[in-house]
């Protein structure tokens, strides 16, 4: 047995000097998946909210992975990515820094006291008022306003959670209220396809009810900017605010919402992107769907992604016309079918609207996001739960 040894070692010798890459490539292939796959779990737990999971997945690939520059790259912003969604601005600032070598119009934030709210150990509630928008003498639905009261005076300010990441407010509602501008200027995109001009601007405390926030953050837009012939928009609660609120239980026969000092524990049936905006299961016509949760849009409507999906059955049953849109940053119109009687099953509640528009031309939305519920969703139901930190709205 052992005269044949030799001759077994001569075999592999020479097929390892024949394929040297042949032994080499098996690891890399093997790392590449392993890496592939992290990433993918970690932006699957930033869809759901877990940002700190996901943090815990990228920093494990930058410490513990060989990595190209491109992913690497990719890498540092996700943790940017995370730091904003987390409202974090510090960490963003770092890792952006690290991806993009340069600092941006964050930095101010930075270096400001962390957003936080103040509750009491026991439930109170607060009142809202549902405004009523009519375009041309047609109802278009309406927004829900909270008593807020900011730099000693109470304002009636819209909830807006599509307003993503900072609440928003004008200029003069700024200079009204004492807001601190920042040293920071930049543009977006706003909710009718227009770039606006704005600054970042913080109060040191504003309260609803016995719920105080510290240090939020606003977007401060041009006065020209909000200008609605609708409806008075210079002051929108944004997505930060219902983070910091919490679980928020809305009575809308009673026209009360309820703030616990002890949160449920329901299962997560929210998801969110890097924009942070958020998105609820929606059944139309027996198929599942993602569409935004907005209640600052008034009514609840299905953009180009639908009508592609459906064209046939929505051009035979439907009539097309026109709908002027408001929204931030401009007023638009767009050619749209209005269909009857439609039907959307989401968050444990179904809900038929008298009249659906149903846009028929791209505004840049995912292809994956197919349109907005409105505040008419969340208002047609007795009561409905939500809690954007832990992801999940429940109607009832």
């Amino acid at each position: 047995m052992s005269s044949k040894l030799p001759h077994i070692f001569t075999i592999l010798i020479a097929l390892s000097l024949f394929c040297p890459a042949g032994a080499t490539q098996v690891r890399p292939k093997k790392e590449k998946a392993i890496i592939d796959s992290l990433r993918s779990e970690s932006t699957e737990c930033r869809k759901h909210g877990r940002l700190e999971q996901s943090n815990a997945i990228l920093e494990d690939l930058l410490q513990n992975y060989k990595l190209s520059k491109r992913v690497r790259k990719d890498i540092l912003q996700g943790l940017a990515i995370n730091g904003l969604l987390s409202d974090d601005y510090l960490t963003y600032c770092h890792y952006a820094e690290l991806a993009y070598g340069v600092s941006d119009f964050y930095r101010p934030l930075a270096e400001i006291p962390q957003q936080e709210a103040e509750r009491p150990d026991f439930d109170f509630s607060v009142e809202f008022v549902v405004d009523s928008v009519h375009v041309n003498g047609e109802y278009r639905g309406g927004l829900i306003r909270i008593p807020v009261c900011i730099g000693g005076k109470q304002e009636w300010i819209i909830l807006d959670n599509g307003a993503a990441q900072y609440s928003v407010i004008s200029e003069s509602f700024a200079e009204k209220h004492g807001i601190k501008i920042l040293d920071s200027k930049a543009k977006a995109t706003g909710s009718t396809g227009a770039k606006t001009a704005f600054q970042m601007g913080y109060v040191d405390s504003l309260s609803v009810g016995r719920l105080i926030f510290r240090n939020l953050i606003f977007s401060v837009l041009p006065d020209s900017a909000l200008e609605n012939p609708a409806i008075d928009m210079s002051a929108l609660l944004g997505a930060n605010f219902f983070r910091l609120a919490g679980e928020m239980h809305f009575l809308n026969d009673e026209r009360r919402i309820v703030f616990p000092a002890h949160q449920e524990d329901r299962e997560s049936n929210l998801t969110m992107n890097s924009k942070d905006h958020h998105f609820a299961q929606v059944v139309i016509w027996g198929d599942t769907l993602r569409l935004q949760l907005d209640l600052g849009a008034t009514n609840t409507n299905l953009n180009a992604s639908f009508y592609k999906r459906n064209k046939k059955r929505i051009q035979d049953s439907y009539t097309k016309g026109v709908k002027t849109f408001f929204g931030v940053g401009r007023i638009r119109e767009a050619d749209v079918y209005r269909a009857n009687d439609l039907t959307f099953s989401a968050c444990g509640g179904t809900f038929t609207k008298e009249l659906t528009a149903i846009e028929t031309i791209d505004m840049g939305d995912g292809i994956d996001d197919f349109g907005k519920l409105g505040a008419d969703f969340l208002l047609s139901f007795d009561k409905a739960v939500i809690n954007l930190k832990k992801m999940f709205l429940y109607v009832e």
